[in-house]
């Protein structure tokens, strides 16, 4: 590489937390479970694993060659094998300005193809494979500098557009796919960080009832109902994975009492918060909360 001692020094070429490219190595076998803050793609380069989303249908088993969406907002529950590595490729947080996702506002059949109901793994083909390979390279040459690679995550988009059928597109991005996916994903990523819909609707300084009206049309059900069902999922969610005390969760979710916790999880799941930890089948990686209603519609 010419001007390696330029590209050492360039401040956007350092390394940082907020990362758009990554590669993931395990040298070692790895189970666990980590949070999607962004929309990401993530292409399986070497090894296999078996990942899920979590509440968000069954699991997958990913090979070379395969890769999948993951919603921002989802939690990934992974079991990866051992010498696996993984390239993780952030796409555009202006993403519902790509071609790529115009099918969802121009297409009559995105309805057909949509399968929010699991994982949906694509193959990648000639000029798909060919991107990761020249991007591996680039990596390894320790060239990483942020605006190459915001452009290549860009690449991607293009790439699927242009390379793979609308039908795939739709059932790979079915996750997000709604009639307002700026709208959708603010939602997702930023209704835990408010109280009321008053507080939501502020934030986006939108009335009350133009909220409550955009919400559902891009969700199918009032904004209330939605967020008690989400808050619902994401409570089975914890107490399924065995990491957390029931006392902390109670307290995570804002119940003040333990005795309102138990009441809640009876009258939502049908049992108590310990017979549900008790009684979850550990050998099964994927745990989908007793309730649907989940998926924005289309």
């Amino acid at each position: 590489m010419y001007n390696q001692e330029h590209f050492r020094n360039c401040f956007c070429n350092k390394d940082s937390g907020d990362k758009i490219v990554e590669l993931l190595e395990f040298p070692q076998e790895k189970i666990g479970v980590a949070h999607v803050f962004h929309q990401e793609i993530l292409f399986m380069v070497k090894g296999d694993a078996q990942i899920s989303l979590e509440g968000l249908g069954v699991g997958r088993r990913l090979k070379k060659g395969d890769f999948v969406f993951l919603p921002a907002g989802a939690r990934l529950a992974c079991d990866v094998a051992r010498d696996s590595a993984m390239l993780m490729v952030r796409i555009p947080a202006d993403v519902a300005e790509c071609p790529v996702f115009r099918m969802n506002r121009t297409s009559g059949h995105v309805s057909v193809h949509k399968d929010p109901t699991g994982i949906y793994a694509m193959k990648v083909n000639r000029r798909m494979r060919n991107f990761v390979a020249e991007l591996l390279e680039t990596l390894n040459d320790g060239f990483h500098c942020r605006h190459f690679l915001q452009g290549e995550a860009n690449r991607v988009l293009f790439l699927l557009n242009a390379y793979y059928p609308e039908e795939e597109r739709v059932k790979f991005f079915s996750h997000i796919l709604t009639p307002d996916i700026k709208f959708s994903e603010f939602v997702r990523m930023n209704h835990m960080k408010y109280r009321t819909i008053g507080e939501l609707s502020d934030v986006l300084c939108m009335t009350a009832q133009a909220f409550s009206n955009r919400f559902k049309k891009v969700f199918g059900m009032t904004p209330h109902k939605w967020m008690q069902q989400e808050k619902a999922r994401l409570i089975y969610l914890d107490i399924c994975r065995n990491e957390m005390p029931l006392k902390e969760i109670a307290s995570k979710y804002d119940f003040p009492l333990s005795s309102n916790f138990f009441r809640f999880c009876k009258q939502t799941f049908g049992e108590s918060p310990g017979n549900i930890r008790k009684n979850l089948n550990k050998s099964v990686p994927t745990v989908n909360p007793p309730y649907s209603g989940m998926t924005p519609t289309v």
